[in-house]
């Protein structure tokens, strides 16, 4: 079995700030990046250094030029899924979650390929149309996906019967719940169960997923400090949460007897819809 390969994170903010750009605007040239980069972002370098951060992103395989214009690669994206792929396999084996296993990711990009990955592995194995439960601080998907991502998530919400509780009620949580709700999932807003990790049920798989308290703080604070969801910057947000490098841990476990407990406390909530 392959290593699982590092996942391409950037310690300079005026690259990420660049990343950022290209996935909230598909492709852009140089000259807009360098505007785009101090009118959203506050980066104020020069035009040279722009094109010299472009050069070394195209050469390190995270952008690619066609004609004037700069995109982020293809294959720099799919390597974050095929690292999501590797990481489950190397610490589960066939990607089936047995006994208790604990997993380090090193962002919450990285760690929402991870969770998606092995939703569906663990789909795999079950042949009627099993119940999702998840219990979560905030709501953001679908903020930042691309079509391949897309499609999974549409897979994985056909597959399931999803009951989704958020803790979050501000305009970013209410734009996301919308996008959940149009597609037959059960959402309530506004839910505090007091847990410390986000969880996931499926069949008798429980996930818990540890953030660090600072980066809650930081995605709680990006969230409340808009009044309509057309402020959100979504790059920035990119930027400086999604992609932040990060140690978040991931505790995976089987038991029946508490997943059916966790599965009815959730459904609880529904009582009555």
């Amino acid at each position: 079995m392959n290593g699982v390969s590092a996942i391409p994170l950037l310690s300079d903010s005026s690259k990420n700030a660049i990343i950022s750009l290209l996935v909230e605007e598909q492709s852009l040239k140089a000259k807009q990046i360098h505007e785009k980069l101090e009118k959203n972002h506050g980066i104020n370098v020069s035009y040279q250094a722009v094109h010299k951060s472009l050069s070394e992103l195209e050469q390190s395989g995270v952008v690619t030029k066609t004609s004037s214009e700069y995109k982020i690669d293809k294959n720099w994206v799919d390597n974050l899924e095929i690292f999501a792929k590797n990481f489950l396999e190397q610490h589960y084996g066939s990607s089936d979650f047995v006994d208790t296993q604990t997993i380090v990711t090193n962002s919450l990009y990285e760690t929402d390929m991870v969770l998606l990955e092995a939703a569906l592995k663990m789909l795999e194995n079950m042949e009627e149309k099993p119940i999702l439960c998840i219990q979560w601080h905030h709501a953001w998907v679908p903020l930042f996906l691309n079509k391949k991502t897309y499609a999974a998530i549409k897979e994985l919400i056909h597959r399931v019967d999803l009951y989704d509780l958020i803790k979050g009620e501000t305009v970013v949580d209410k734009w996301c719940a919308k996008y959940w709700i149009e597609r037959g999932v059960k959402l309530k807003l506004g839910v505090d169960l007091g847990n410390s990790a986000d969880l996931v049920i499926l069949g008798d798989h429980i996930v818990q997923v540890f953030y660090p308290q600072e980066l809650r703080k930081e995605l709680g604070k990006a969230f409340s400090s808009v009044s309509k969801f057309s402020e959100l910057n979504t790059g920035e947000l990119f930027e400086k949460v999604f992609m932040k490098p990060t140690k978040i841990t991931i505790v995976t476990m089987r038991n029946k007897l508490l997943a059916e407990q966790l599965r009815r406390e959730t459904m609880n909530h529904f009582k009555g819809d």
